[in-house]
């Protein structure tokens, strides 16, 4: 193979006088020539030496090891290793692979003056290749002496010693020579299970080849015993993660930690079994029951399909189910979080974590490779207990793992990921899962989920605060949906909306699933009821003045009380998105307000989030007692289930604007009043805080509706010198609160602090106004409905929609390969539609503009979007596209090309291939948290489709090497 290709084992090279340590294609072009890569398990023999014996036959050496798949039997094939120690450490010429996906920066070695590119290549060879083989065979021949040899060997075994704690390989001397006996009988190595001699001329002696076949079998027994026997997927999958870890550190590899490194433990657990361990201990359920679900609830995380406890093929050809033995596992990954959890709760600690660790031994030994879900689910159903008390928002009860996003109408929870394990694909939506019973108590529940895709960007919608103004809003949404033409309401292409005051009010409306015509009906019908006012201008100022003076409000709590319930219902919870009877969560909804004691910012939601904002450690603020974060605001969330807000009381909370309403108790949290009361009367700011908390995402657009403004008066012609009435102190505090809540400034403020490119995906629908009405002057509605009306008629609707459109489509990557001689990767995958209704989206984009297609920066066109990409079986849209890219970590776009005028990024876009990689968990080789695999949401047609076209680009790249 010649130096310039990336396939081989390692590439060790410098780059910028930098080193660097690369995984080659050698592995995977070996695996691609076994049968079944994910279920049969290849010795790794290790074969070292100097000049033409190291050399597999019919290959030129590479700088550090070189890779050949052979058969070394009819049921046993093998990863031949051959490793030059004449090219293993001459010279490391410049090589441009530093950008190639498995490429990782020597850290370790910046840090020592006297480190070398030999010690290197040399801890790698030892920590690394030797840990996996089976095998280590010896030319002594090509040593000066043997003495050269031994001393080399022994050096490897005393670094051996302590890294591999399952099996020890086989070392074999080879020789031309016959009196190598001696050689054997002089050396003492801890590190190597068996030393043999064998007497050869060639590496393709037949003498060697039964001599491997004979050294390989006990290695191979002994790490089936030791539950250690490694598929050549997985083989791949260590050495990808072992090469990033010794890239990084000299720390021993921890071979069941590593199998983590993409579904990892987090600090969380722990809080999550205590939320468990209380609940059963409220409900007063059994320490049996409560340490048999915890451990049923870590086997299930421990055991995702592709994980090393999948079946795979022995050295007899046996199917084996093991994988590392179950109190290792347990020992490595749980053991402190669950002892850490009984702590807190006061349950013994030692006694009761050996009790869980006891029976996750017996239900990880007990279950079959790839079914922990359904066992886990066949526990909860034979469970003697009542679910109805096992209901809380701060965990998901049925995995322990993560926060709950889902209600059912039984009040019990799930994450996205328990959707994803056990929810049924929807057939026309893209991550769209159905689950008609409860997991836990098996009541009928029907709960649509739709969940964001993992590469795609966040949608916005935010609406600003403006009493009754708030007519305007809801108007203007109305024609955007008018103009939209699509056959589902147009919250629905939203991932994120948030409101404050009156915005808050519709955004209620919206999670309640009311149509905007309904929305309209539900808010004038409110501001007529609560905004009762005298006719009399003068009387009704007085009034209202001495009013708010004696009751700390205008209209009082009765009024708008009655009518909130009515309208939003009394009894409807916020959290979990099911507010509503059509039983579906989709998009995430929130509301602002304002602690009346701190004036700080809270948000009341339908959802948790998966991130943590920051300053915090759990990302949920339960008391307003808790120390600030450095958020700037908290996300409340309530400690108990009893606390659970109401739609009805965020409904308040968020529009009890101070002089006209009463402040709101919201229980844990205290007494709050309208958020726009401060700075952000207009939420854009909190709504991409949270973007970033739930998803880690950037927003792909913004559309902010305003409720109308007045141009700013400029300064008079002559200015007085002297300070007039209306400048006094206290009408000037009246001037700035109204600056502090005008909601078009703060609108402006943000984008200034935007690039002109940024700039690009933020939107704004307002309404100059001649003068601003009173907030609660019901009787200016009907004339701002009318003047709202003409402003809509001709408002330009289109860049809005082009976006909107954009963002329907998002990339399904699949993992980059890089191509023999080249430092570009190839990158392929499908360009997909999230939308609810992908067939009407495509239609619609195309009725009015029918030349539409796919690119990429600097004018690459990728594809036309046509409906012939529109599947038949399942309605969904699933374009192939192809790419290359030089450097993973630099941002690409892809648009979607409108015409020569128009185009917009499609969800997602500015991003690197690396983050989609990562967030797809493409290098997931030990499985997933939600226990799928990629393009999980492919019908059978589209499947088939997508194996094919792998199948075909994996036989190229096999004849290209």
């Amino acid at each position: 193979m010649s130096t310039s290709d990336s396939s081989g084992l390692i590439h060790a090279f410098l780059a910028n006088d930098r080193p660097y340590l690369m995984l080659g294609d050698g592995l995977k072009l070996a695996a691609d020539q076994i049968t079944n890569p994910s279920t049969e398990c290849p010795a790794f023999v290790v074969t070292v030496g100097k000049g033409t014996s190291a050399k597999p036959a019919g290959r030129h050496a590479h700088p550090l090891a070189d890779v050949q798949f052979v058969s070394l039997s009819a049921r046993q094939p093998a990863f031949m290793i051959s490793v030059d120690l004449e090219q293993l450490y001459s010279t490391f010429p410049f090589r441009k692979y530093y950008r190639h996906p498995h490429s990782h920066r020597v850290e370790w070695a910046a840090n020592s003056a006297d480190c070398t590119m030999h010690d290197i290549v040399d801890t790698i060879l030892i920590r690394l290749v030797l840990l996996f083989s089976d095998v280590v065979c010896l030319f002594l021949d090509d040593f000066a002496s043997p003495g050269e040899a031994i001393e080399i060997v022994t050096r490897w075994s005393r670094v051996l010693a302590d890294l591999n704690p399952f099996w020890k390989p086989t070392l074999l001397l080879a020789s031309r020579r016959s009196p190598i006996q001696m050689q054997r009988e002089k050396l003492t190595l801890p590190s190597f299970n068996v030393i043999k001699t064998v007497k050869t001329y060639s590496q393709r002696s037949r003498l060697l080849e039964r001599a491997l076949v004979q050294a390989v079998a006990p290695v191979h027994k002994q790490r089936a015993s030791s539950q250690s026997l490694f598929s050549a997927q997985h083989l791949i999958g260590f050495f990808k993660a072992g090469l990033k870890h010794f890239a990084q550190s000299l720390d021993n590899f921890d071979l069941v930690s590593a199998t983590r490194n993409h579904n990892p433990i987090v600090h969380s657990l722990i809080a999550h079994i205590r939320t468990f361990l209380e609940l059963c201990m409220q409900n007063d359920a059994s320490k049996e029951f409560a340490f048999r679900y915890v451990a049923s609830a870590l086997v299930m995380d421990s055991s995702p399909p592709e994980t090393h406890r999948e079946s795979c093929l022995d050295y007899d050809s046996r199917l084996t189910g093991q994988g590392f033995p179950d109190g290792i596992v347990f020992d490595s990954l749980y053991a402190c979080h669950c002892f850490e959890a009984l702590a807190q709760v006061n349950l013994s600690p030692e006694d009761s974590c050996k009790l869980i660790r006891a029976k996750f031994c017996r239900f990880y030994d007990s279950s079959l490779p790839g079914s922990a879900s359904k066992s886990h689910q066949d526990i909860t159903k034979s469970s003697k207990i009542d679910w109805a008390g096992f209901r809380t928002a701060r965990s998901c009860v049925r995995c322990l793992r993560r926060k709950p996003e889902h209600s059912f109408h039984c009040g019990h929870t799930l994450c996205d990921d328990c959707v994803c394990m056990i929810g049924t694909q929807v057939k026309k939506k893209e991550y769209a899962y159905i689950i008609t019973t409860c997991p836990l108590c098996g009541v009928n529940n029907k709960l649509a989920v739709d969940l964001k895709p993992p590469t795609a960007g966040a949608r916005l919608l935010v609406l600003d605060g403006g009493g009754i103004r708030g007519i305007f809003t809801i108007l203007a949404i109305r024609a955007l949906e008018a103009v939209r033409k699509l056959p589902y309401p147009i919250y629905d292409d939203f991932d994120l909306a948030i409101g404050t005051s009156s915005g808050g009010l519709i955004v209620l409306m919206m999670f309640l699933r009311r149509t905007m015509s309904k929305c309209l009906s539900l808010f004038e019908a409110l501001a007529a009821r609560v905004f009762f006012r005298p006719r009399n201008g003068l009387w009704s100022w007085v009034y209202g003045a001495v009013s708010s003076l004696v009751t700390d409000s205008r209209y009082g709590s009765a009024r708008i009380e009655s009518c909130i319930n009515k309208a939003y219902g009394e009894d409807v919870p916020f959290f979990g998105g099911l507010g509503h009877d059509s039983g579906r969560s989709s998009t995430k909804f929130a509301v602002t307000t304002m602690s009346v004691s701190t004036s700080q910012l809270y948000l009341l939601s339908s959802y948790n989030g998966s991130g943590d904002r920051k300053g915090t450690t759990s990302g949920i603020v339960y008391s307003p007692r808790k120390k600030l974060t450095i958020a700037g605001y908290y996300h409340h969330r309530p400690a108990r289930a009893e606390d659970e807000v109401l739609v009805c009381e965020a409904a308040r909370a968020t529009s009890a604007a101070p002089s006209y309403f009463p402040a709101k108790f919201i229980r844990g949290l205290g007494f709050t009043q309208d958020g726009g009361a401060g700075k952000h009367n207009n939420p854009v700011d909190p709504a991409e805080w949270e973007a970033r908390a739930i998803w880690n995402a950037a927003a792909d657009f913004v559309v902010s509706f305003g409720t109308g403004y007045t141009q700013v008066p400029p300064p008079p012609p002559v200015i007085s010198n002297r300070l007039r009435l209306r400048d006094r102190f206290l009408l000037r505090l009246f001037r700035i609160f109204d600056a502090m809540i005008d909601a078009q400034s703060g609108w402006l403020e943000h984008i200034n602090r935007k690039t002109e490119e940024e700039r690009q995906k933020y939107f704004r629908v307002n309404m100059l106004l001649d003068h601003a009405p009173e907030l609660d002057d019901s009787n200016e509605m009907s004339k701002t409905k009318h003047s709202s009306s003409l402003l809509l008629e001709q408002f330009d609707f289109q860049p809005i929609l082009r976006a909107l459109f954009s963002a329907s489509f998002f990339l399904d990557l699949d993992m980059p390969q890089s191509e023999s001689g080249r430092t570009r990767l190839k990158c392929s995958g499908t360009i997909r539609c999230r939308s609810p209704d992908g067939c009407a989206v495509v239609h619609r984009i195309l009725d009015e503009y029918p030349a539409a297609f796919f690119s990429l920066d600097r004018g690459k066109v990728l594809g036309e979007l046509t409906s012939q990409d529109l599947c038949r079986v399942c309605g969904k849209f699933c374009k192939d596209v192809t790419f290359n890219i030089r450097d993973m970590e630099r941002s690409i776009n892809i648009y979607l090309q409108f015409n020569n005028s128009w185009k917009c990024r499609i969800s997602g876009f500015p991003q690197n291939v690396r983050s989609m990689v990562d967030k797809q968990s493409l290098e997931a080789d030990f499985g997933r948290a939600h226990h799928g695999a990629p393009h999980r949401g492919c019908c059978p047609l589209l499947s088939k489709k997508r194996r094919k076209s792998n199948t075909m680009q994996s036989r190229k790249r096999i004849r290209s090497k």
